[in-house]
């Protein structure tokens, strides 16, 4: 697995000031399946066994298709991150089990960041969105589900605050 620094190539003088995980709630839906495929067979475990050989297979079928969601809910959950470097912004996510993708933000592009909450529960769970409105008026980068949100958008606005206090001197 390749550390974050060598997915980005920091640059000389370049330093990580924060990563931004999406919380674990943003995956409630998905580990919610995955434990219905798990749970549910145990329950039906004596009739399906009854069945025979088929039963068998249903039951061993759905215990292995929610081990493989939890997987790649731990893959995703592990491997995707927004980073925020005192030069740039870094998104790096996860496709699928062995993809990966990442896409580097500068500053100059970087016109207004706003943050927001969705609904009731995004406020007691203290998760929110941040919303990145990049210079060309169009493109919008969307960091949902993230805890403390409010903490890490007041990080990337110091940050680019500081980066343009370097640039002009």
């Amino acid at each position: 697995m390749q550390s974050i620094e060598q997915i980005i190539n920091l640059e000389r003088g370049e330093r990580i000031e924060l990563l931004v995980r999406r919380s674990l709630w943003a995956w409630f839906w998905p580990i919610f399946f995955a434990c219905l495929f798990i749970i549910l067979p145990f329950f039906a475990m004596f009739p399906l066994f009854m069945i025979g050989k088929w039963g068998v297979i249903i039951f061993f079928i759905s215990v292995a298709i929610g081990l493989v969601i939890f997987l790649r809910i731990y893959i995703s959950k592990r491997n995707t991150v927004f980073v925020v470097t005192n030069l740039r912004l870094a998104d790096i996510w996860q496709k699928g089990f062995i993809g990966r993708e990442a896409v580097e933000i500068p500053y100059e592009k970087i016109k207004s960041i706003k943050c927001e909450r969705n609904n009731l529960f995004d406020f007691f769970q203290g998760l929110g969105n941040i919303y990145l409105l990049l210079s060309d008026n169009k493109s919008k980068i969307l960091l949902s589900k993230i805890k403390n949100h409010q903490a890490a958008a007041d990080k990337i606005f110091s940050c680019h605050r500081r980066y343009f206090k370097l640039k002009q001197h």
